[in-house]
């Protein structure tokens, strides 16, 4: 049985069950080469050292502030029955260990760079920073629950709070917590529209140009359809400047510093914002 990988598969007119053992794809991933295919799920440095796990064919990496990895693998993936995912872990940019978490490391989606040796991370509920060589600095006993990390930017960590499913902005020297927001305050309902049930809002992508967070709250109605609304918060006090419109099927892009907004469909657009 192969366990790593995509393997697409397709029967014949006999019933027999095919694998295309052929395909692969090689993509960029958080600085590094991503090798996939049939077989394969493997990540690489841009020297041709693997910094993956072999023996963990469902772990993924990211690139944390300071340039250091972090490889995990995620609960979602791990079937029913199987042996736990063995501990997260903190690697150098070259590959080697440096400290191995006791649990979730959060990875900011979008960072100014001036915090680069914080690392946070989900210690049971509680929202704990570390140092780059994995010493605690302070746990925020306001934030329960912590789920993701948005942005971490001028002083502030903005990461979502699972419990009440809020953002939060914590103060990133002492976690204490600045500001909380729901994703209902920061992409309101249409007042015009007619009365529905609630629709359900949450943070898609986060981006940040220093000073502000800026965060994509994709919206659902009751029939599945999405939209997405670019919202800017102040990171030192949580208001929101400004809201753009709502679109749907809209993606969001950060190139050389700019913003893009890609916009699916039949007439596909990029349009560059500010």
């Amino acid at each position: 049985m192969v366990e790593e990988g995509w393997c697409p598969q397709y029967a014949d007119a006999e019933g027999v069950t095919y694998a295309d053992l052929d395909g692969g794809t090689f993509v960029p991933g958080a600085g590094l080469v991503v090798v996939q295919g049939c077989g394969v799920d493997a990540w690489f440095t841009a020297d041709g050292t693997r910094v993956d796990d072999p023996g963990a064919p469902a772990d993924v990496l990211a690139r944390l502030p300071d340039g250091a990895l972090s490889r995990t693998v995620p609960r979602e993936s791990v079937a029913d029955g199987a042996a736990s995912p063995g501990p997260p872990v903190v690697l150098e940019p070259s590959g080697e260990v440096r400290w191995e978490p006791p649990d979730t490391v959060l990875v900011p989606q979008a960072t100014d760079g001036a915090a680069g040796g914080l690392v946070l991370t989900r210690e049971v509920t509680s929202l704990v920073a570390r140092d780059a060589t994995g010493a605690r600095r302070w746990e925020s006993a306001g934030v329960n629950g912590a789920e993701s990390a948005y942005v971490v930017a001028a002083g502030t960590a903005v990461v979502r709070q699972g419990m009440g499913d809020v953002v939060v902005g914590v103060d990133v020297e002492t976690g204490r917590v600045l500001w909380t927001r729901t994703a209902e305050v920061l992409a309101p309902p249409d007042p015009d529209d007619a009365p529905t049930p609630a629709p359900m809002s949450m943070v898609t992508q986060a981006f940040t140009d220093g000073e502000r967070a800026l965060l994509v709250v994709t919206t659902w109605s009751e029939d599945g359809e999405g939209t997405a609304r670019l919202v800017a918060l102040d990171l030192r006090d949580g208001d929101v400047e400004w809201r753009g419109g709502a679109t749907s099927g809209s993606w969001y892009v950060a190139v050389q510093g700019r913003l893009l907004r890609v916009d699916r469909g039949d007439d596909a657009t990029v349009t560059r914002l500010g």
